[in-house]
């Protein structure tokens, strides 16, 4: 089926919504010193602590979401988690060059086009994760070492290594929690 390959995850609403981990009785994960632990997410704590965290976007830089159909009532969801292969400019590109930031390391090619279209013929709502999954995958939980992957089929990712617990939890408060924080709501 063409959205196992695309990785474009359809999500009854009616049924519920599963974590990105894939637990079934899991309500969501944060990142923690110890690794993952179960959160709920609080919408205005949540924006208080991004406002703390140094921002990498700038106004040229795109939203770390893109929502489509987000008033429509019909109880299907389409989640496409790596959907865009932007890069802050502040970050220079993960110390790539555009080569590698247009090749299936950093992003699911087409996806977000069959997606587009899917969410406009099925008047459905659709969430799509803008950034590279090299900055942050939202499609890993937090504190898994392919969540910000070191190396990547084989190509180095400079900016990866040695991130400070900071440095990680700005990427998830930036680019990793808006994302499950639009597909939870």
């Amino acid at each position: 089926m063409i959205a196992d390959r695309l990785r474009i995850r359809v999500i009854n609403t009616r049924r519920g919504r599963p974590c990105h981990c894939q637990k079934t009785s899991c309500v969501g994960h944060r990142f923690t010193q110890d690794g993952c632990a179960q959160y709920t997410l609080n919408r205005s704590s949540e924006m208080h602590a991004s406002l703390s965290c140094p921002m990498y976007l700038d106004i040229n830089d795109p939203a770390p979401v893109m929502l489509l159909n987000e008033l429509s009532t019909r109880p299907l969801l389409l989640i496409v988690d790596h959907a865009g292969n932007a890069v802050p400019r502040s970050m220079n590109g993960l110390g790539l060059g555009e080569e590698e930031l247009t090749r299936h390391i950093a992003w699911d090619p087409g996806a977000a086009v069959i997606a587009k279209g899917l969410a406009e013929k099925l008047r459905c709502t659709c969430v799509l994760a803008q950034y590279s999954r090299l900055i942050v995958d939202p499609n890993r939980p937090l504190g898994d070492p392919a969540a910000i992957p070191i190396i990547s089929d084989g190509t180095k990712i400079p900016a990866n290594r040695s991130l400070s617990g900071e440095e990680y939890l700005r990427r998830a408060r930036l680019f990793f929690f808006p994302y499950h924080q639009a597909i939870d709501e």
